[in-house]
C-alpha cells in the first residue's frame, strides 16, 4: 500500500495548455503605451517651439501709416486761423453772438475822454489811479429787430482783466462823439460804428472783451462772443 502525502505539490505536467489571455488587460496596456507616446511628442513640440522666433509680420503691418512732415506741405483745412485762438478771436476779426456781429478795430488807453452834452464838448478825466480803455467797434445787426446801441440793452458787454475781473462800460455812451444818439435804432441788415469806454485801475492788465446779444423774447440765450485784446489792451496802443 502506497503512502499518500497530502502536503506534497504535484509536479507541473509538461506540454500543459496555457491559460487564455485577458483581452481587457491587453487593451489597457496598448492604450497606456499610446498615451505615453502622444504625451512625449507633445512635450517635445512645446520644448522645440520655445526657442523659435515668432512669425515675421507682413509688410503691410510693419510699414508706417503717418505721412512725413514737409515744411512746404499745405496747411490742413481744419487748422485754426492765425487770427483766432482757442479762447477767442483777435482784434480786427468779426465776432458773432446770436444776430449781433461786432468787430473790434482799435483798442487805446486814455487819461481823459471827450463828451458832448447839449451841444457843448467837455473833457472827462479818469481820475487818480484810473485810466480809460476805449474800444472802437463796428456793430452789424442781423437780428429780427432794431437795436438801440447807446440807451438800450441789445448787446451786453464787459471788459476782462487777467484776474478775471469784469468792468462795465461807462454811462451815457451816446455822449461820446461819433456814437449813435440815444434811441437811434440800428435796423436789421445795417451796421454802425460804436465806441465802448471803460474806467479801470491803472495797474489792471486787460486781456479780453466779451459781449452777448440780449433778446428777452428768445427761448435760449445766444452764445457770447469773445475778443482777445492782446498787448493793445494790456499796455495801450
Amino acid at each position: 500500500m502506497t503512502d499518500i502525502q497530502p502536503n506534497a505539490i504535484p509536479a507541473k505536467p509538461q506540454n500543459a495548455p496555457r491559460p487564455p489571455r485577458n483581452p481587457w488587460k491587453t487593451a489597457t496596456v496598448c492604450l497606456a503605451v499610446a498615451l505615453t507616446a502622444t504625451s512625449g511628442g507633445l512635450v517635445y513640440a512645446l520644448a522645440s517651439g520655445q526657442g523659435a522666433a515668432p512669425p515675421e509680420a507682413s509688410a503691410s503691418v510693419r510699414q508706417g501709416t503717418r505721412t512725413p512732415f514737409s515744411p512746404d506741405a499745405d496747411v490742413p483745412p481744419d487748422s485754426p486761423s492765425p487770427s483766432t485762438s482757442a479762447t477767442g478771436s483777435a482784434v480786427g476779426t468779426e465776432v458773432r453772438s446770436g444776430g449781433a456781429y461786432v468787430t473790434v478795430s482799435k483798442v487805446t488807453r486814455a487819461d481823459s475822454i471827450k463828451q458832448n452834452d447839449q451841444g457843448e464838448t467837455a473833457t472827462v478825466k479818469a481820475g487818480d489811479g484810473a485810466v480809460f480803455i476805449v474800444l472802437d467797434t463796428v456793430v452789424r445787426n442781423e437780428t429780427k429787430a432794431s437795436m438801440d446801441l447807446t440807451c438800450g440793452y441789445p448787446v451786453a458787454n464787459s471788459l476782462i482783466d487777467d484776474q478775471g475781473r469784469r468792468y462795465d462800460a461807462i454811462k451815457d455812451l451816446y455822449k461820446l462823439p461819433g456814437n449813435p444818439e440815444c434811441n437811434d435804432q440800428l435796423q436789421p441788415g445795417f451796421k454802425n460804428g460804436m465806441q465802448y469806454v471803460y474806467r479801470v485801475p491803472v495797474g489792471a492788465r486787460i486781456v479780453s472783451w466779451k459781449f452777448q446779444e440780449v433778446d428777452f423774447s428768445a427761448a435760449e440765450e445766444a452764445a457770447a462772443g469773445l475778443v482777445q485784446l492782446g498787448e493793445a489792451g494790456a499796455q495801450g496802443a
